[in-house]
């Protein structure tokens, strides 16, 4: 007896275009590309891709050379492009590029910003610009390409450097830009936007030579890691709620001698503050003038730097903090803020507000055996009693012990980029 045939449902073909194209769409575009092999129904699917994702390493190792590779990948994306359906929705432009040493990243960059400025009159409201940051060989954007679109929102960018004038062109031709990340990359000129909502900047350089600023008058949260070089001013910042502030480059000599209390000015509207940084990179006076009043601020975060052998830096913060309701101290392994010194004829405060202080620090921390200045308690008990002996007796004091050993994770950044608690 022959077996009997099974009907095979296929699903797949049941299903429209345009949900096919929402499916394909999460697939690299060369990817989405090759399904066009499929049947004569798929064939021209592809030219309605709902979100491009353009990686150089797709072509990788195609040719016996990176010009080779490069000019297939140049082919790839221009054809891409060009033959895209411009009716249907662009959701986003993603772009993955490499320029390996030697190579001409001045034609890389040209490229670059060419599919760029023609994802741009796609509409895509999301464009993300990945350069591998294996070789420090970064893409330029500007020059003569056109960035704007009354549609662009998001954009996110890694191991760049810009052209005199790229802010300012963006803040003219991108009317609705509300999101800029900045990752690796390199930064020797201002920044400025009416329009931005959230600022990141992580592990990039700016110029010693110049002072950059940082103008963002409607941004609301505002995060700088690991920054190199001359640190930027901070302009015109007034609709702040929320910053970090993570400056863990102990190695390298970060110029901040423009002030910190011209950078914590630009600062003191905020609602939400974590600051850290090496005790060694910064000059704090030993007065309160450093320390402007901070009189929205509800939850801040400060890293050890600010506990020295008298908790100078942290009752200067206390003082100046009349509305506060959360504090938390996170006290890392690593250098002793014997440095910040400070003489106050006034150590009291008043944090009415006042009702949970947390204190994160390592399980095996040196500082439960080591006494700054040679006093009796360690540093995590003597926090206790700063508040104890302040008179407020009613707030909660938890104690965290962290594993030092395991990987530190943090969800607020970029998916990929994964940053320590507040130092590393």
């Amino acid at each position: 007896m022959e077996p009997q045939q099974v009907p095979i449902n296929d699903r797949l073909s049941n299903l429209s275009n345009d949900l096919i194209c929402r499916i394909i769409s999460n697939l690299d575009s060369r990817q989405a590309v090759q399904t066009s092999l499929l049947s004569r129904r798929w064939r021209n699917l592809w030219c309605s891709l709902t979100s491009i994702k353009v990686d150089f390493c797709e072509f990788d190792g195609e040719t016996d050379s990176w010009e080779g590779d490069q000019a297939r990948f140049r082919k790839f994306v221009n054809n891409l492009l060009l033959r895209r359906d411009p009716v249907p929705v662009l959701d986003k432009f993603c772009l993955r590029s490499y320029i390996p040493h030697g190579a001409n990243d001045q034609e890389a960059s040209a490229d670059a910003n060419l599919w760029i400025s023609h994802a741009l009159q796609l509409k895509a409201p999301v464009v993300e610009v990945d350069q591998d940051i294996q070789t420090r060989d970064t893409l330029e954007l500007g020059g003569h390409a056109v960035f704007a679109s009354q549609y662009l929102t998001r954009l996110v960018l890694s191991a760049v450097s810009f052209t005199q004038g790229f802010f300012k062109q963006l803040e003219i031709g991108c009317s609705k830009l509300e999101h800029l990340s900045i990752y690796d990359s390199i930064i020797c000129v201002d920044i400025s936007s009416k329009t931005l909502k959230v600022l990141i900047i992580d592990n990039s350089e700016f110029s010693y030579d110049y002072n950059t600023s940082i103008s963002t008058p409607s941004a609301t949260s505002l995060t700088l890691i690991d920054l190199g070089g001359r640190l930027p001013l901070l302009k015109d910042m007034g609709s702040l709620v929320s910053a970090s502030v993570y400056l863990t480059r102990e190695a390298i000599p970060l110029d901040t001698a423009i002030n910190i209390d011209q950078w914590f000015m630009g600062l003191s509207g905020v609602r939400h503050l974590a600051l850290d940084f090496p005790v060694e990179v910064i000059k704090i006076k030993d007065n309160m003038q450093w320390c402007p009043k901070f009189n929205n601020l509800v939850n801040l975060t400060l890293g050890r730097w600010c506990l020295d052998s008298k908790l100078y830096a942290l009752t200067v913060f206390l003082q100046n903090s009349p509305k506060l309701e959360k504090l938390r101290l996170e006290i890392d392994e690593g250098y002793t803020a014997k440095d910040i010194k400070g003489e106050l004829k006034e150590r009291s405060f008043t944090c009415e507000h006042l009702k949970i202080v947390e204190v994160d620090c390592v399980e095996d921390d040196p500082l439960e055996v080591e006494c700054l200045e040679d006093e009796p308690d360690p540093l995590v008990n003597r926090v206790k009693k700063f508040f104890r002996n302040s008179g407020m007796t009613s707030i909660q004091i938890n104690i965290t012990h962290l594993d030092y050993h395991l990987p530190y994770e943090c969800e607020i950044f970029r998916e990929d980029h994964k940053r320590p608690r507040i130092r590393q």
